[in-house]
């Protein structure tokens, strides 16, 4: 915070920060703030500092090096200030070249000029108010009358059919960090394979039979030969 501070208010290539840092630090927390009218000094010790170029040091001072000192800090927070209103005016003069002051009142047409969300950034966090700058006045071409009405352009809307599933081929589990999906590959009706898809069990809600039967039919079955041959004639017999 306090190089941010150097570097807008000493110079931008400021290479000795470092040995600033502490007489920022103390104008920094001298300066009152903006929303609470008061500095970090009065809001810790409940009273202002007191710095040599906040006092007029009197004429009839004893000690005139210390005169001296005060008077030259006071010229050079004059000269700070006044540097710093000319360029503030300079700033103004070249912001206002390009500045339309512009009032509009109920009832006016206007052209608004607003950005293709396609081909513009993220638009959150933005206002969604309309701007100034997004303004123009509205000028009627007298000439041609048809170029006055507004015109769109017709959408046609291409009603998609909807696929019916034909048949469940396969399944894959998905992992994730908190949570697993299982995914069927599905063959749509009158579609060849090359268009077979991934679908989520969520999406396959009309189609809840097929995934029932495609279980029915994988399910493990477990025959005689992998349990032993002559189980069911083998008799029971006790342990002591």
């Amino acid at each position: 915070m306090l190089e941010e501070y150097l570097r807008h208010f000493v110079r931008d290539t400021q290479k000795d920060c470092v040995k600033l840092l502490d007489v920022v630090e103390l104008c920094f927390n001298a300066q009152k703030s903006s929303s609470t009218n008061k500095s970090a000094f009065e809001i810790i010790s409940r009273q202002q500092s007191l710095f040599p170029h906040t006092l007029d040091s009197p004429q009839s001072v004893r000690s005139p090096r210390a005169r001296n000192f005060s008077q030259e800090w006071k010229q050079n927070i004059d000269i700070t200030r006044s540097c710093l209103e000319k360029a503030q005016k300079r700033m103004k003069k070249y912001a206002d070249q390009n500045r339309r002051f512009i009032e509009f009142n109920a009832g006016d047409l206007v052209m608004v000029k607003v950005p293709d969300p396609r081909w513009s950034k993220s638009s959150r966090g933005r206002d969604a108010r309309l701007m100034q700058n997004q303004l123009k006045k509205y000028s009627a071409d007298r000439e041609d009358d048809a170029r006055n009405q507004p015109s769109r352009p017709q959408l046609e809307l291409m009603k998609t059919k909807e696929k019916v599933a034909e048949a469940i081929l396969n399944h894959r589990v998905t992992r994730t960090a908190k949570h697993e999906h299982t995914d069927y590959l599905v063959k749509w009706k009158g579609c060849s394979s090359e268009e077979n898809t991934w679908e989520r069990v969520t999406n396959l809600k009309a189609f809840l039979p097929l995934v029932e039967a495609y279980h029915a039919s994988h399910a493990p079955r477990m025959s005689l030969s992998q349990v032993g041959e002559n189980v069911k004639s083998r008799p029971h017999t006790r342990h002591p």
